[in-house]
């Protein structure tokens, strides 16, 4: 028996978009967890948006990270199609993006993460799109320099840069082409730098601020939000969708296209670039969006290949578990029965 999970239609894949995002915002309103509350950060572009009350989780704040959470999903899914990763045309990534970034955590209450994670996708976009140009430095560029404007939002998206070198490298750029994405990179901080300098700050304070920030490390209390058994359900079924996703690409790589076989590995590059997080992170919540990233797209290349009744029930299980997650912590807080 089959359940073709990787073709769901376009219209099922909209309408559970917009019910599951209004769930996860209703869940967090109501019964947010410990981890969820999110503190603003010292960096330029994530003062501005708490200075205009769209970090506290005011109602304007929450209804503009649904709607950057939701248009993050359909970049994700345009991306995969228009550089056909998988062999077909699948809205996947959509689904699988908002139940990690949003459904197992969500940082509801900072828009500036969010704003952060769709500066990296319109980057991956921009990088992606150079393959195999003869010449495309303006594309790397502005890759580069919408990552190092992510870096303003959130100061740990810094490990990113190292990972522009060796994807560029990856997707066959000239030396030229990477010397310039870098620059684009860095130029955003440097800017803010000497800001402060005219204004008659440190010219190092943003980077000392990034430096703080790195050095924020894991917190160990919040692995009680851990101890939720559906939350495990869900970590531990993406765990093992990874696996059986990397364990698919490396046994199909030698008969795929060029195009998707580099840029994959370009998402699975991408995925440990992020892994670094956890060690700087204190909360989970805000490591979701951007784990979600390369994972979204990764996950579905098991999905496309496999139609076996074994991978329904994993991905059908995994939507379960989310929702009972959000689900149980809602009933918990707000039962229906007194």
């Amino acid at each position: 028996m089959k359940l073709d999970i990787a073709r769901q239609p376009f219209g099922v894949t909209v309408t559970s978009l917009a019910v599951l995002a209004a769930f996860f915002s209703l869940r967090h309103n109501l019964s947010p967890d410990p981890c969820e509350i999110i503190s603003v950060s010292d960096m330029p572009l994530d003062r501005i948006i708490d200075s205009l009350g769209l970090n506290s989780g005011s109602t304007a704040g929450r209804i503009l990270t649904v709607m950057v959470v939701l248009v993050n999903s359909i970049m994700l899914t345009r991306i995969a199609n228009r550089n056909m990763l998988y062999v077909i045309k699948a809205y996947l990534p959509a689904t699988l993006y908002l139940l990690i970034s949003s459904g197992i955590y969500f940082a509801a209450s900072s828009l500036s993460v969010h704003l952060a994670a769709m500066l990296i996708i319109l980057a991956l976009a921009r990088f992606f799109s150079s393959f195999r140009r003869e010449i495309n430095a303006g594309g790397c560029f502005t890759g580069g320099l919408l990552t190092g404007i992510a870096t303003l939002f959130y100061g740990n998206v810094v490990v990113l840069i190292p990972f522009i070198h060796i994807a560029l490298s990856l997707l066959r750029r000239s030396w030229r082409e990477n010397v310039l994405a870098v620059t684009g990179a860095l130029i955003p901080l440097f800017i803010c730098a000497y800001t402060d300098w005219i204004l008659g700050r440190g010219f190092t304070d943003i980077f000392v601020i990034i430096r703080s920030e790195l050095d924020g490390g894991f917190d160990v209390s919040s692995i009680a939000s851990f101890m939720n058994p559906f939350r495990l359900i869900s970590i531990a079924i993406l765990i093992l969708l990874l696996f059986l996703s990397v364990g698919s690409y490396i046994g199909n790589v030698r008969t795929m296209r060029t195009r998707p076989a580099r840029l994959i590995l370009v998402i699975i590059l991408l995925l440990g670039a992020f892994a670094p997080l956890v060690l700087f992170e204190s909360s989970p919540a805000i490591i979701a969006p951007f784990w979600a990233i390369p994972l979204s797209l990764l996950i579905p290349v098991y999905f496309v290949r496999n139609g076996s009744f074994a991978a329904a029930l994993l991905y059908i299980g995994l939507i379960i578990a989310v929702i009972a997650l959000n689900g149980i912590q809602l009933y918990n807080q707000h039962p229906l029965v007194s």
